[in-house]
C-alpha cells in the first residue's frame, strides 16, 4: 500500500485540505521547514491535512487502529473546518496524544467515520 491522498478541497481563501492514507510512518513535506512525521497507529492509517496558499503545511493528523483504516473525502467549510470521512476496522483513533483525542469501538468489521477538523487541527 502507498501513501496517498484521495481527495483534495480548496478554501475561498486558495488554502486547500486533504484527505487520504498513509503506511506506517509517513513523513510530510520531506526536505521543507514545514516537515512533519507521523507514525500511524496500525498497518495502514488515514490521514487528513491542511495547507496555506504555497503549499506550506499548517497541520496534518492521522487516525485509525490496529488494522487498514482509510481516508476518502474531503469538505472545504466556509468556517475553515476540514470536512472529512473514511473507512476504519474494528476500532480507531484520532489525534493521538492531544487533548481532542476521539477514539471509535465497533462490533462490525468495517465501519465509516465522519469526521471534522477546526482550522487548527483539532478533531
Amino acid at each position: 500500500m502507498t501513501d496517498s491522498w484521495r481527495d483534495v478541497c480548496v478554501y475561498s481563501d486558495g488554502t486547500c485540505g486533504a484527505v487520504g492514507h498513509f503506511n506506517g510512518l509517513s513523513v510530510f513535506n520531506l526536505g521543507e521547514g514545514d516537515q512533519t512525521v507521523v507514525l500511524g497507529n496500525g498497518a495502514v492509517d488515514s490521514a487528513a491535512a491542511r495547507f496555506g496558499q504555497n503549499g506550506e503545511l499548517w497541520w496534518v493528523r492521522s487516525g485509525g487502529g490496529g488494522m487498514d483504516d482509510f481516508g476518502f473525502g474531503a469538505a472545504a467549510h466556509a468556517d475553515g473546518t476540514l470536512g472529512a470521512c473514511g473507512t476504519y476496522r474494528d476500532q480507531g483513533t484520532w489525534n493521538v496524544g492531544l487533548p481532542t483525542q476521539t477514539s471509535l469501538f465497533s462490533i462490525a468489521t468495517s465501519n465509516g467515520w465522519l469526521g471534522r477538523y477546526d482550522p487548527d487541527g483539532s478533531f
